[in-house]
């Protein structure tokens, strides 16, 4: 009777200790399945991290090229503005020395007209 009780006890431990490792076994495989899925989530943000270093890297050097391109642009516009000012200052000179050469005339009108008064009217 005795052994009968010991069997049992050791029946209803080892049942005790079998449930204890299948819990432990699902508990076992679900934390694999949540590691699988955060290795495949980790793996899934560095391709998207490298995708977006990659499009950064391309918008940088389309941003670089333009903004040599305005550079350039603007350059050329620089130049072009002070030919136009160089010309213009030339021109502002020539027609100043016109100027004064038209007041001498006027001048010299002015003086003819003055001595050819008394003649015309006698």
């Amino acid at each position: 009777e005795e052994l009968l009780s010991l069997q049992d006890d050791l029946r209803r431990e080892t049942t005790d200790v079998q449930l204890k490792l299948q819990d432990a076994r699902e508990r076992a495989e679900e934390s694999e399945r949540e590691l699988d899925f955060l290795r495949s989530s980790i793996q899934t943000t560095r391709e998207q991290l490298h995708k977006t270093a990659q499009e950064h890297a391309r918008n940088r050097s389309e941003l670089e090229e333009r903004v040599d391109e305005l550079t350039e642009q603007l350059s050329r516009q620089r130049k072009t503005n002070l030919s136009t000012v160089e010309r213009l200052s030339a021109k502002e000179e020539e027609s100043g020395g016109l100027e004064d050469m038209l007041a001498a005339a006027r001048l010299d009108i002015d003086q003819l007209q003055t001595r050819n008064s008394p003649l015309v009217t006698s």
